[in-house]
C-alpha cells in the first residue's frame, strides 16, 4: 500500500495527472536570440526580441556601439549571461555550445575588416572633400 492513497475515510484517491511545465509567456528561445544578436546585432534587433526596446534602439542609433556592443551581446548570450527584460534566462539553451562558438568566432573574424573599414571611408571621405 502506497502512503496517501486513501483518503481519511479510507476509499482511494484518484492519481492527479502531472501538471506539465507550462512555458512563460516572454520567455525567448536561446538559438533564436543567438541568430539575432550574430546577424542583426548591429542594428539592436536581439535587444528588441528580447524586450529591451531602449537599449534597442541605442544600439541602432549607434550600430552596435560601433560594433563593441555587438561583439559584447554575442558573448553574453553564449556565456548565457543575455537575459529578458523582465530577468528571465533564455529558454532551451544547447547543453554543447561548441559549434555556435565556432560559428560566431568565424562570423565575427568576417565581420572586422568591414567594421574596420567602414569608418576608414567616411573618414577618407571627409578628408576629400575637406580640400575640394
Amino acid at each position: 500500500m502506497q502512503p496517501n492513497s486513501h483518503s481519511a475515510s479510507g476509499s482511494a484517491v484518484p492519481p492527479q495527472p502531472a501538471v506539465a511545465a507550462t512555458p512563460r509567456q516572454d520567455a525567448k528561445k536561446f538559438e533564436t536570440t543567438w541568430v539575432l544578436a550574430l546577424f542583426l546585432g548591429g542594428w539592436g534587433v536581439d535587444r528588441f526580441y528580447l524586450g529591451k526596446v531602449g537599449t534597442g534602439i541605442l544600439k541602432l542609433v549607434t550600430g552596435g556601439g560601433l560594433g563593441v556592443w555587438w561583439l559584447i551581446d554575442v558573448i553574453l548570450v553564449l556565456s548565457g549571461k543575455a537575459t529578458t527584460k523582465s530577468g528571465q534566462p533564455l529558454a532551451d539553451p544547447p547543453a554543447n555550445k561548441t559549434g555556435l562558438i565556432v560559428a560566431s568566432v568565424v562570423v565575427v573574424v568576417l565581420a572586422l575588416p568591414i567594421l574596420l573599414f567602414i569608418p576608414l571611408v567616411f573618414l577618407h571621405g571627409v578628408q576629400s572633400t575637406a580640400g575640394y
